[in-house]
């Protein structure tokens, strides 16, 4: 019994950092400045991104808030960051997807 709950807690553990690195991830980037490279990129691809860059940037990262959030089990703060991308986004897959029950 011991060696099963040794290796919960270690799976845990490891869950709890890929959280953690979401949540880091999100507030780190949030704020970037976000431009086109126009010279990697074809002109298919920019009409496919036409959007503006910041919002789509902002919208990620607050995805990655909420997913980093509810992986902690802060329904609180996750279902902030999942109202602020919906906000933006109504038609965010993940977003409308997310259980936050």
């Amino acid at each position: 019994m011991a060696d099963s709950e040794a290796e919960r807690d270690r799976l845990n553990g490891k869950a709890n950092g890929v959280f953690y690195r979401l949540i880091t991830y999100g507030e780190k980037h949030i704020f970037d400045t976000v431009k086109m490279d126009y010279f990697a990129v074809s002109l298919p691809d920019l009409l496919i991104w036409e959007g503006d860059l910041q919002q789509k940037n902002t919208e990620h990262c607050e995805y990655m808030l909420a997913l980093g959030y509810l992986g902690m089990g802060n329904l609180e703060k996750a279902n902030r960051y999942r109202s602020r991308v919906l906000d933006r986004n109504i038609n965010h897959q993940g977003a409308m997807t997310m259980d936050l029950a």
